[in-house]
């Protein structure tokens, strides 16, 4: 199966994929990493045990390379609009 997906961060030590994704792309899991992740600001580490899996990027020419991926419920919570400006 084959996804177009043009957003990369470069500076990222990891990457992350939505569990909707991975099982859009029928990816099994390959293993597991165990995470610390905080949020901005926040002094608190949560340890978490993620499953990850490769996904192969296809190049222009052909190439196919591959990344190691965390699979996570969630990127990112959808933002409230709370605090709007007026």
């Amino acid at each position: 199966m084959s996804i177009r997906i043009s957003f990369f961060d470069e500076g990222a030590q990891r990457s992350f994929i939505t569990e909707k994704l991975a099982k859009k792309l029928q990816l099994t899991p390959d293993g597991t990493d165990v995470v610390k992740l905080a949020t901005f600001g926040d002094t608190t580490k949560n340890v978490r045990n993620l499953d990850t899996a490769t996904v192969y990027v296809k190049t222009d020419n052909g190439e196919k390379i591959p990344v190691k991926v965390l699979i996570v419920p969630m990127i990112a919570t959808p933002l409230s609009n709370k605090y709007q400006r007026n």
